[in-house]
């Protein structure tokens, strides 16, 4: 993967948490989270554990944010939210491959208001699926995940699959289409 430079750090999800009952199961025994600076000079940080004898992909974002502390930053925190989603989503890689674009609503406290849609089904909008050419591997399917501007999730609610489309059309014209930044402006 050319288009990352260098694994600058990487952290393991215990297999359980007595805490947290909603705890992630990716179904493998080492699970965690490598942080990457890519040649776009921004930072990746994706799973690891996903791609196991039950299943064939990982999960990442992208974002040309700062990362200061990988345990404790928005970016990877989002990612762990998506991580505990993603497992109670029945047949994830056929629906993924099927549709090619995916979104998701999260139910987040202390989210950004500007970040934050009121809506029934979860305030937090994340668009999965976007390609990242230079994130590709034969062995796995590298799947992206991405913040979403309030607009850009209500716009996905109300136009469906078209609307899908018409957003990863939107995204991948910016500069790095599967940036996930905090001071994007909406595409919507």
């Amino acid at each position: 993967m050319k288009y990352l430079k260098d694994e600058l750090e990487s952290i393991e999800v215990p297999l359980d948490n007595i805490f947290d009952l909603d705890y992630p199961d990716w179904g493998a025994d080492e699970r965690g989270f490598k942080l990457y600076s890519t040649e776009k000079n921004t930072k990746v940080i994706m799973t690891y554990g996903f791609n196991n004898e039950y299943s064939n992909f990982e999960m990442y974002i992208e974002s040309s944010d700062p990362v200061e502390d990988l345990a404790q930053c928005w970016q990877k925190n989002l990612l762990y939210e998506v991580c505990r989603t993603i497992p109670e989503i029945e047949d994830f890689e056929e629906l993924i491959s099927e549709l090619k674009y995916f979104v998701i609503q999260l139910h987040m406290e202390g989210a950004p208001e500007e970040w934050s849609l009121d809506n029934e089904n979860g305030n937090i909008g994340i668009f999965i699926g976007l390609e990242n050419k230079g994130l590709q591997v034969e062995d796995f399917k590298i799947i992206n995940i991405k913040l979403m501007r309030p607009e850009e999730l209500k716009y996905a609610i109300e136009n469906s699959e078209n609307g899908k489309d018409i957003l990863a059309k939107l995204y991948l014209e910016q500069k790095v289409g599967t940036d996930s930044s905090m001071k994007r402006k909406s595409v919507i």
